[in-house]
């Protein structure tokens, strides 16, 4: 929910306390997909908000979570917000398919 406020009002100082609570989940329940897929979107959202270093740091830990996590249809529709940012195109389109599949009904 923090992320989606950072989002919607263009919030960086919010958008970096929802990294700092997703990574506090992360060390609690590492293998929960929910966890991991919201961590992704709180990393995504501060690397919009970001820039230079700090920019980067995001984006490596957003592609880093878009890799290890597993899919379903939650985090592929986070996939494929990143991978829209990222102009990765064919992996945007991968991602809203395998969502689709799995019955996501906002894919």
């Amino acid at each position: 929910l923090m992320t989606i406020l950072a989002l919607s009002n263009g919030d960086r100082e919010l958008s970096q306390q929802a990294v700092r609570l997703a990574s506090a989940a992360e060390v609690f329940a590492p293998n929960l997909p929910l966890v991991s897929d919201s961590s992704l979107f709180a990393h995504h959202v501060a690397m919009i908000h970001s820039t230079g270093v700090e920019r980067e740091h995001h984006k490596y830990e957003a592609l880093r979570l878009a890799q290890f996590t597993p899919g379903g249809g939650f985090g592929e529709l986070m996939r494929a917000h990143l991978y829209l940012e990222l102009e990765q195109y064919e992996l945007a389109k991968q991602s809203v398919v395998a969502a689709a599949s799995d019955g996501d009904l906002h894919a």
